[in-house]
């Protein structure tokens, strides 16, 4: 899916997840290092909103033995996400982007792998427009540009179910949301 994603950020998270305690953290976190989660959340902080960025979920029937996106593909984070749905969401802070992310093991702890690739190109796009937005007749250059670099800036999800939830909701420090 290609899409224009506000605030420069993409959430995966479970389709009736809405209140994430750790969401201000993971954040802050995905800014610093591009990707981020609270275990409940996958953050990933692009670095523009102006071009529409390219995202591509897989999901996998097992863990992939090598953390490996394939050529051209920088391994960002790789984590753990609890979706008490089994339905997934990968979408912008207001909600635009694709639900429909329901790996046929259903609800669980699912392991995560996050690469990216294309980000230098994206921070040249970006920049090349707010140059021509100071330009007089601005708009149709802007539009030329934004379309000639949709899904210059790309990101890559693996998912894989690990393990079912704790039906107590009491999991130990070590089985922690984000520990992974």
């Amino acid at each position: 899916m290609t899409f224009r994603p506000s605030h420069q950020l993409l959430v995966l998270r479970d389709i009736d997840s809405y209140a994430d305690p750790g969401a201000s953290v993971a954040i802050s976190a995905a800014s610093r290092q591009i990707a981020s989660t609270s275990g409940y959340g996958v953050y990933i902080k692009t670095v523009q909103d102006l071009v529409a960025v390219h995202s591509i979920v897989e999901v996998w029937s097992s863990p992939p033995s090598v953390v490996e996106g394939g050529p051209g593909w920088t391994p960002v984070l790789t984590c753990t996400l609890d979706s008490s749905t089994g339905q997934l969401l990968l979408a912008d802070t207001t909600g635009s982007g694709f639900a429909g992310i329901d790996p046929p093991e259903g609800p669980g702890r699912y392991g995560v792998n996050v690469f990216h690739q294309g980000r230098e190109q994206a921070k040249v796009a970006f920049q090349t427009i707010l140059d021509a937005m100071d330009q007089h007749a601005w708009q149709q250059r802007v539009n030329e540009l934004q379309e000639q670099n949709a899904g210059s800036e790309k990101y890559l999800v693996q998912l894989w179910w690990q393990e079912p939830l704790d039906p107590d909701g009491q999991d130990d420090e070590t089985d922690a949301p984000g520990a992974g």
